[in-house]
């Protein structure tokens, strides 16, 4: 394998991107949208998308709020598109807000952030109605549905459009006129955590063209479909999804709910998906279950090795051979973008045996926000990604093992922490931002992780053991589905290495032909099965000493990862 890079259009920033799309797919559809449930897909061209945003900017100009902050929360949707870009394009200054969070917190937020304008969704109208009050630098509540209440005055979002397109009939182009510094702050993005301790990033539309330009680069999904399932809120999914769908000519189907996933795949012949390993590993489990369920494995593992002999010799059948599959997601899924955690690579291949490419990508929120990716013609399925274009990283510290803290630089860094210069020089010193995280590279290049600092255990006898190395080892027990490994102290004030489960109780029955396994029995199968089947393959001072079963799925982040700190709760 070698690396290739595609070339892509020189954007400036965002504005310049837009500009450009606008001109060049018109007429294609930028968003597939559904008014119901049982609606199906209607399309938005990029045309109708460019009225619609610039219709915006204009009239949050001539009110007044050039140069102001725009908070924008709510699920994935096309208002919360079009008050993304009209501000960022000519507006101010953009804060994706996470709607999940409490009303006191997304209060903290908007007063921390100096927010004049909030964009909501209809969904979300109590909630900001619960915190007007405490919100004083706010003059103006927008929402993006059609919601009123005479004791909250809000403004909708598509009169202010239609405000702004008669001003631009008028001849005000204000807003059209505006020039971009993309070297200044234009996007602020609170880090998760409780808004006492959440840090604010700074990014400049060069942290974020720089991106889009290197991620085009490495992977060519210009022109196709994409289903929007992250928050739209996280870096990820904004600059990955959205913004670079635009850059590339692609078409955003917004998927109405994780249980409708599949479904919207279908409906909407999306060709690619940017999600989490969670997601993409429950699909595969699926398919399997039914693969099974027909007694079809032994057949199917003979067609996968058959196709796999011919794929050595430039024939790929995959995609004909594994219709039926294929149907099942709409006939035209190719490719899987999956970020936020290490995938399984055992996972990753067995798609690629079905016809479905899986690419991994790393970034951070600071890194606007990918770092490193695997390209279409360079991966490894065990590694994270490849240094991007533009994007170098090296190793801090690296012990015997070659294993440290991963940094990185280049022009997608962010300017800093907002209003907290202590952290910023933290993270950011000589030159290089400090992730975090800790891995290796390999010497090819690739990048692999292996922890996070703030996540290692150090034990008694001066060793360091990273959860995330051992955790995956523990989903591969079909008896569990979801793990946290931890430090657990002893009454003797000693500490040993535990594992948190939430277990397949399906599993556990067809198994071991139990008809309800107890805490205990279950804590008893699962404990055996990792002394046999992970504590094997660890070195001793990594082994887990107790297993704790948990009733309920753990806490998770919208991104869903899990959250550690919550794990007894």
């Amino acid at each position: 394998m070698k690396l290739k890079l595609y070339q892509m259009d020189h954007i400036t920033d965002i504005k310049d991107m837009l500009t450009k799309s606008l001109a060049q797919f018109s007429d294609r559809n930028l968003f597939l949208v559904k008014d119901s449930h049982n609606q199906p897909y209607r399309g938005i061209t990029y045309a109708q998308y460019g009225e619609d945003v610039h219709g915006l900017g204009t009239a949050l100009v001539a009110r007044g709020y050039q140069g102001k902050r725009v908070a924008v929360l709510g699920e994935n949707c096309y208002g919360w598109t079009v008050g993304y870009m009209a501000t960022v394009t000519g507006v101010g200054i953009i804060v994706p807000i996470d709607k999940e969070l409490p009303a006191e917190e997304i209060a903290n937020m908007i007063r921390r952030a100096d927010v004049s304008v909030v964009i909501f969704s209809d969904k979300y109208f109590d909630k900001i109605k619960g915190i007007k009050d405490a919100c004083p630098s706010v003059s103006l509540f927008v929402n993006m549905g059609s919601k009123q209440d005479p004791d909250f005055a809000t403004t909708l979002l598509n009169d202010l459009i239609a405000e702004g397109n008669e001003l631009m009939a008028q001849g005000n182009m204000d807003y059209m006129n505006a020039k971009i510094d993309p070297y200044v702050m234009s996007v602020l993005l609170f880090t998760s955590g409780t808004t006492s301790e959440a840090k604010a990033v700074m990014l400049s539309h060069h942290n974020i063209v720089s991106n889009l330009m290197a991620m085009g680069a490495m992977v060519d999904v210009k022109g196709g479909t994409c289903l929007s399932v992250l928050p739209l809120h996280h870096t990820y999914e904004c600059t990955c999804g959205f913004l670079y769908s635009v850059y590339g000519g692609c078409t955003v189907a917004f998927c109405e709910g994780l249980r409708y996933v599949q479904q919207n795949m279908a409906e909407a012949k999306v060709t690619y998906v940017l999600t989490v390993p969670l997601l993409v590993e429950t699909m595969y489990n699926k398919i399997w279950a039914n693969i099974d369920k027909n007694g079809l494995r032994k057949k199917v593992e003979t067609i996968i090795k058959m196709n796999n002999a011919s794929r050595k010799v430039g024939i790929d059948m995959s995609r004909k051979l594994f219709k039926k599959i294929h149907e099942a997601f709409g006939g035209e899924l190719g490719l899987f973008v999956v970020g936020a955690a290490p995938m399984n690579p055992e996972v990753s291949k067995g798609l690629y045996d079905l016809g479905i490419r899986v690419r991994q990508g790393y970034g951070l929120t600071e890194c606007a926000p990918i770092i490193a990716l695997g390209a279409d013609t360079y991966y490894k399925d065990e590694a994270v990604g490849y240094p991007i274009p533009g994007v170098e990283i090296e190793i801090y510290n690296p012990n015997e093992e070659g294993s440290g803290e991963i940094i990185a630089r280049g022009d997608n860094i962010m300017l800093g922490y907002y209003e907290n210069q202590d952290a910023t020089d933290a993270v950011i010193y000589d030159g290089w931002f400090h992730t975090g995280d800790v891995g290796h590279k390999d010497k090819d290049g690739f990048v692999y992780i292996t922890g996070r600092c703030k996540n290692m255990i150090l034990t008694k006898n001066g060793k360091n053991v990273y959860p995330e190395e051992i955790e995956p080892m523990v989903l591969e027990l079909e008896t569990v589905k979801e793990c946290v490994i931890f430090e657990e102290k002893m009454d003797d004030g000693d500490a040993r290495i535990a594992c948190m489960v939430y277990p397949n109780v399906d599993a556990i029955k067809a198994k071991y032909s139990i008809e309800e396994p107890t805490k205990e029995q279950m804590e008893k199968i699962i404990f055996d099965e990792i002394k046999e089947n992970v504590n094997s393959k660890l070195v001793t001072y990594k082994a887990i000493r107790n297993v704790i079963v948990r009733e309920t799925e753990f806490i998770k982040t919208t991104t869903l990862k899990i959250k550690r700190h919550l794990i007894n709760q």
